[in-house]
């Protein structure tokens, strides 16, 4: 329900924002200049994300093993902000995809539990929620990657850290609660949609009990009982 005008206003605003970050000179605009060089001064600024992505160079495309990164001795926060990049040296370019694809995933899934949810409050709910974990996961791997000036986020239910993942695992209980509450997909109203094409009906079908007639085609294409000629 939001409107666009309020979104562009918004994003208007972020400029001038981004503007004067990038040409300050206190910590911010250290932290801008470490992200435009990264290895111009290992020692100092871009120490920790110098360090992030040599982690990801030496471990190539599967990784050296779990437990055999020698880089998390050297990042900083290497347990909890620079996760991410142990995850890449021990497991390579392939696990640290397959983190990615979770996330996105859980993206889906969460935004589709927002679509097909009738209440507007779980609408929203579970959008923040799905939105929320998701966008503080792209910050903490898009930040160790270097496509954003780092910053100290945690990665979800990865990172360590307590009160975060009692926190997420709360959020995700809540979302749960919201999954089962939703009404019916368009593929079970016989619906044929864009997500039906490609996800489809995959539960298992039970048979149907004895004496019972078998559900005919409706007019719609989904199933429904015939009763004195008319669909139910």
């Amino acid at each position: 329900g939001a409107r666009f005008r309020h979104i562009f206003s918004l994003a208007a605003l972020f400029l001038p924002v981004a503007y004067f970050v990038a040409n300050s000179g206190n910590y911010w605009g250290q932290r801008i200049r470490a992200w435009q060089q990264p290895f111009q001064d290992q020692q100092g600024l871009g120490y920790q994300i110098s360090r992030a992505l040599l982690a990801f160079w030496h471990g190539g495309w599967t990784g050296v093993g779990l437990g055999n990164g020698q880089m998390k001795d050297y990042i900083p926060a290497a347990n909890s902000d620079s996760i991410f990049a142990t995850i890449g040296e021990e497991t390579g370019l392939i696990g640290a995809l397959v983190v990615v694809g979770l996330f996105a995933y859980f993206a889906y899934r969460g935004i589709r539990v927002s679509l097909l949810t009738s209440e507007p409050f779980g609408k929203l709910l579970a959008a923040g929620i799905t939105t929320y974990l998701v966008i503080q996961a792209m910050l903490n791997m898009l930040s160790v990657t270097n496509t954003i000036p780092f910053t100290g986020v945690p990665l979800p239910f990865i990172s360590f850290g307590g009160s975060s993942l009692v926190v997420n695992l709360l959020a995700v209980g809540v979302l749960l609660n919201i999954s089962r509450h939703v009404g019916p997909v368009p593929e079970e109203r016989g619906e044929l949609t864009g997500t039906s094409i490609w996800w489809g009906d995959r539960r298992p079908h039970l048979p149907l009990p004895h004496g019972r007639p078998e559900p005919e085609r409706g007019p719609a294409g989904g199933r429904h009982q015939r009763q004195g000629g008319h669909y139910s």
